[in-house]
């Protein structure tokens, strides 16, 4: 027999209800507080115990899968199954119907297999309903489920007793609980109430959820328990924040709504984290007049004014922190490095030491202790203290520039006290004066060592914007960055062949256009079904019956011999209509819109036969597009994303500047 039964004290077995109410037994032996290991080793047992049960079970049903159908008496049996106590909670419908996939009870109590289900993961016992058989038996039920939930109600309203994990698990682990016809409704009976009342120790929701096994749920399961308790699913799943404060430090206050302060407390502390700092302001307020002697509230008291910038405030609660738990090393850390930041040295001081008496060689306790002296002009008793930082973590770039600044001290000490060069020399060597290139190349070592993971995740970071800045827009980022402030450059064409050997990416042109004629063919804006701007090109006569706006005039020129297209904006084609002549600036465009080409074949058959206009010279295969002056090609549009990730590189090049600057100094100090 292994460990885990031994500590169970039970002979191995696959019976849950044995291993849980021995489980029972034994939390009132280590219990969660007053023997954390030894509750950790059952809690062990008691999952591996479990495990072993579920592995037997699921081989058991297996195998009763291969023997082959049931008859159709126990297919009936089967189809009588359904919840009792539906009628009892119409009120909160739909309740965990996943519960009622996966399992029946015939008669006997006997567990049949969904035919499609073999032991799903997240099955749970306390999903089972009672057999619908047992009608005569609901009367003694009910009246049990009413003392039950008395019993619940008095638990909780009896504050020492509330917070005792081990009354919690009495209470679940009755005969009642554990009957498989009455268990669900047991289990909805806890949730409603658990849903509504809330205010309990971590230990005690660890004790609940051992006793119902909700971590073991799989995703959906754990979805719809979400959806049906959201306040239970918060405190079990993602173990908020607010369950870990300490209940037990609220016995030494007599007289003390309880209820009152801790919803007082829990919303202080939701109000800190939605940033609402009014409500937390007027929460910490409430709780402080109630109860003043709650470490976890000071906490929240300290963060509420450090956020308020009242430093004042913040040194006094520190101050109220250290008197209650004067062994926390983060709160004598903290107050330390805010006296410091104050100029309290002393005090500072005092800080430091505690905790050093406390950890000898806390490498944050070495440096304030080490800063203190400094300041406090006791350089040899700082030098100590760095030294020894120093023997814990040789690479501390804080206490190496500390350091640095101390050996600087001491030689101006040195120098002060009128001693000869030689002596000082041999100081400065003692007190680690390197030549620049050993500095140089200590000062690179430290920093790849401190900052190889930062390192690390820029040149990833670099290397995935750079190879998708050049997929989505062709161009490197200092490319991109060149076209976007470069200015635009006109070029002056004479000649249609000159027009033709331009690139999309250098087509901005000034021309001069001769024998020009407005076609009476307008660009149109409208309105697709989805309400999104369209562009369409219509005549004249036909585009002013529309309620649209023109956003250009078709015209053309003769460009050398050549007709080309030009797409103007009112004035300029006006001055074409007047004139027959315009210098004009644009872009040229290859001519691929097919409502327009469609537009210029009806123009250039009705010319053909009216006019020798066409015949004597060919129409350009590109246009140009005039009237919104010459532009610079548009560049493609980055996307959202490869802008966060250029957002999160920044960032990353701020803190790598930062330590940069820092190993600067170290490399002028040592």
């Amino acid at each position: 027999m292994n460990k885990y039964w031994t500590i169970l004290e039970l002979e191995p077995t696959d019976d849950k209800t044995v291993i849980k109410r021995a489980y029972s037994q034994k939390l009132k032996v280590y219990h969660p507080e007053d023997d954390p290991e030894g509750f950790q080793r059952l809690r062990e047992a008691y999952d591996y115990a479990m495990k072993q049960a579920n592995k037997q079970g699921q081989s058991g049903r297996a195998s009763d899968r291969y023997n082959g159908p049931k008859d159709d008496e126990d297919d009936d049996d089967d189809d009588d199954v359904e919840d009792d106590d539906d009628d009892r909670r119409e009120k909160r419908v739909p309740r965990m119907s996943i519960w009622e996939h996966y399992t029946n009870v015939n008669e006997t109590g006997a567990e049949d297999i969904d035919s499609n289900i073999l032991h799903p993961k997240g099955y749970h016992e306390f999903s089972q309903p009672f057999d619908k058989g047992e009608e005569d038996d609901k009367p003694d039920f009910d009246e049990q489920l009413a003392d039950f939930e008395k019993q619940l109600e008095n638990l909780y309203q009896d504050f020492p007793l509330r917070i005792n994990p081990v009354k919690w698990l009495e209470l679940l682990n009755s005969d009642l609980l554990w009957n498989i016809k009455y268990k669900k409704s047991m289990t909805i009976t806890v949730l409603e109430f658990l849903e509504e009342n809330l205010l309990l120790p971590r230990a005690v929701w660890d004790a609940i959820e051992s006793v119902f096994g909700w971590n073991g749920l799989n995703v959906e399961e754990r979805e719809q328990f979400n959806e049906e308790y959201p306040n239970v699913y918060a405190y079990i799943f993602n173990k908020f924040g607010a369950q870990n404060f300490d209940y037990y430090i609220l016995l030494r206050k007599g007289n003390l709504d309880y209820d009152a302060y801790l919803l007082a407390r829990l919303a202080a502390y939701e109000g800190l984290l939605d940033d609402d700092l009014q409500t937390a302001g007027n929460m910490l307020n409430r709780a402080y007049s109630l109860f003043k002697g709650d470490p976890d509230l000071l906490r929240l008291l300290v963060n509420y004014f450090n956020r308020l910038h009242d430093e004042e405030r913040v040194l006094t609660f520190y101050t109220e922190l250290v008197s209650l738990v004067p062994d926390d090393r983060d709160v004598r850390l903290s107050r330390a490095r805010l006296l410091l930041r104050k100029g309290d040295w002393s005090n500072a001081l005092k800080d430091a030491n505690h905790i050093l008496v406390l950890s000898p060689y806390d490498a944050d306790a070495l440096f304030f202790a080490g800063q203190c002296f400094h300041k406090l002009g006791q350089l040899e008793n700082a030098r100590e203290m760095l030294e020894r930082l120093l023997q814990v973590n040789p690479n501390d770039v804080d206490g190496i520039l500390s350091m640095a600044e101390l050996n600087k001290d001491i030689a101006n000490q040195l120098r002060q006290s009128g001693g000869d060069r030689t002596a000082l020399k041999r100081v400065e060597r003692e007190l680690g004066k390197l030549p620049w290139r050993e500095r140089l190349l200590t000062t690179v070592l430290n920093f790849f060592k401190g900052n190889y993971f930062v390192l690390f995740i820029l040149v990833i970071l670099h290397v995935t914007i750079t190879i998708s800045f050049v997929n989505q827009s062709g161009y490197s980022q200092i490319q991109y960055m060149i076209e976007t402030y470069k200015r635009v450059e006109i070029r002056d064409v004479t000649t249609i062949e000159e027009l033709n050997l331009l690139s999309p990416n250098d087509n901005a042109v000034r021309l001069k256009l001769t024998d020009t004629r407005y076609l009476a063919i307008r660009e149109i804006i409208k309105s697709d079904k989805k309400g999104n701007e369209v562009l369409t090109y219509l005549p004249s006569k036909e585009s002013e019956d529309l309620v649209t706006s023109s956003s250009g005039y078709l015209c053309i020129g003769k460009l050398g011999d050549s007709l080309i297209l030009i797409n103007a904006d009112y004035e300029q084609a006006m001055e074409m209509f007047k004139n027959h002549t315009i210098e004009i600036e644009g872009n040229v465009l290859t001519l691929d819109n097919v409502e327009l080409q469609t537009q210029m074949d009806k123009w250039s058959d009705y010319t053909n036969n009216t006019s020798s206009y066409i015949k004597e010279s060919s129409i350009a295969s590109k246009y140009v597009l005039s009237k919104d002056g010459a532009k610079k090609p548009s560049l493609p549009k980055i996307p959202v994303w490869i802008r966060i990730l250029e957002l999160i590189l920044l960032l990353f090049y701020v803190a790598i500047f930062k330590q940069i600057r820092k190993f600067w100094k170290l490399f002028l100090y040592i």
